[in-house]
């Protein structure tokens, strides 16, 4: 027995066998005995003990709680354990409501003090509080009391959430018109509920990481982890739901949703394919430069049609539905959309030319060549007198390959020029200025304002033409 207060007396029953048995008791420091040592006598006499009368457990005398700390904890929907640190004299005790089964507690006093109940303290402590998983749908509190009604209580709060969804993945899901299959994971903690907004076309079930599977929905015992046609279902803590789309045999685009805690998995599935119509695309044409490139064009369409692309393994295209649909190979198209192109490096000195079939319209894409160096043989006419007024003319270049032109600085403020190839080649990044073989240059000189005859130069490959201009 552990000596408190007042009390300077102990009993001890020994039950003996046939060897000495020694002991000891000790007193307490500035009390008005001493400890000692006893000893027993080896039991010759072969009686058995006497009765011995225990005395009355010593009284517990009331304490006084000065604090506690924390006064207040809040926890989440899963087992948790926490402690409270108590500053106290004497004897107090814990007092857990009985409307808080889900709460328990064990005290362990700082001079080593114990009671059977574990509800029991003495002077200072501490208080380990455990907290059960709360599988109900809404939160709960509790107050428990920590001192004596000689002395007063003080009072701690637990509060503990409901369950909570984390998060779920993927976040919705584009369901063909024939009907999907897939899961959703969610990672959540405690107990919580999905709800389909739509279960005529869209299934879930729930699988629990842990096992749990709750009673069918008519069994008194919860509301299923299965499918049905007004489903609601449980989960506890992380889990997969498996979700089944039915065919959508309308022709309507329909939308629905699962519920999940306090997320939104969101499920959009196209109708059976309708035949449409594309009405325009903008632009019908691309020059694009000999390196990697990528840029949109629009259509504008009714109903469902498809893009076909012709040209090589360089050309690429995918569908952006306004509407959100995705088809198996991103080439179905549904009403208006936007095409996305994407054009390869072109590493050879050939141009190359490929198209994209969109409903009946086309777009042609135009892909220039890497440049390869050329020169200019000759060019015709060499110089070119003209008069004040502005004056357009042609100069005829013969060339090979690739050559560009340039004004310089002096002249171009009056000296305008356009390369006109005669196999078409436009290159993109610098339009109207590189020639491809023969040519023909468009030439513009504006009105000579001035009082003064004026001379500019066009520099054609490595051919130098000049331009006289009269003044009024």
């Amino acid at each position: 027995r552990n000596l408190y207060q007042d009390k300077f007396t102990a009993w001890a029953v020994v039950n003996q066998g046939r060897n000495t048995v020694n002991g000891f008791y000790t007193g307490s420091p500035g009390r008005s005995w001493v400890g000692g040592s006893f000893s027993v006598s080896p039991n010759t006499a072969k009686l058995g003990p006497p009765a011995v009368i225990l005395p009355d457990a010593p009284p517990i005398i009331a304490g006084i709680v000065n604090s506690i700390t924390p006064t207040s904890q809040s926890v989440g929907a899963a087992l948790s354990t926490y402690e409270i640190t108590v500053n106290g004299s004497d004897n107090w005790q814990v007092e857990i409501p009985e409307t808080a089964p889900w709460v328990s507690a064990e005290v362990v006093s700082n001079d080593g003090s114990t009671w059977a109940d574990k509800l029991t303290g003495r002077g200072s402590a501490k208080i380990t509080v455990t907290v059960q998983a709360n599988v109900d749908f809404s939160s709960r509190e509790a107050i428990i009391k920590i001192g004596n009604l000689e002395n007063g209580y003080r009072e701690h709060k637990i509060t503990q959430s409901a369950g909570t969804v984390n998060s779920i993945n993927p976040t919705s899901m584009a369901a063909v018109a024939a009907g999907n299959t897939y899961t959703i994971r969610v990672l959540a903690t405690g107990t919580w509920r999905a709800v389909v907004s739509t279960p005529a076309w869209i299934k879930a079930e729930v699988v629990n990481d842990n096992g749990f599977v709750p009673a069918a929905p008519g069994t008194g015992g919860g509301t299923g982890g299965g499918t049905g046609a007004a489903s609601n279902l449980v989960g506890q803590g992380n889990a997969t739901i498996n979700v089944t789309i039915d065919p959508n045999a309308t022709p309507n685009m329909r939308t629905g949703s699962i519920l999940i805690g306090n997320k939104t998995h969101s499920i959009t599935q196209r109708p059976v394919f309708l035949a449409g119509k594309v009405s325009s695309i903008n632009p019908t044409s691309k020059n694009v430069a000999a390196t990697a490139s990528t840029y949109t064009f629009r259509v504008t369409g009714k109903d469902n049609w498809m893009a076909v692309v012709t040209g090589g393994s360089w050309l690429q295209a995918e569908v952006i539905n306004d509407d959100g649909y995705v088809a198996a190979g991103n080439l179905t198209g549904s009403g208006n959309a936007t095409i996305r192109v994407t054009v390869a490096a072109n590493s050879t000195t050939t141009r190359r030319t490929g198209t994209i079939k969109v409903g009946d319209k086309v777009h042609t894409v135009v892909q220039a060549p890497i440049i390869e160096s050329g020169s200019v043989t000759s060019i015709n006419p060499t110089s070119r007198d003209v008069r004040a007024a502005q004056t357009t003319y042609n100069i005829q270049v013969v060339g090979t390959k690739n050559w560009t032109i340039s004004i310089p600085a002096g002249s171009s403020g009056w000296i305008t020029a356009k390369v006109v190839n005669n196999n078409g080649f436009v290159y993109a990044a610098a339009p109207n200025v590189t020639g491809s073989g023969n040519a023909t240059i468009q030439v513009t000189v504006a009105t000579n304002a001035t009082n003064k005859r004026r001379t500019g130069t066009i520099y054609i490959g490595g051919k130098i033409h000049t331009i006289k201009q009269a003044f009024c």
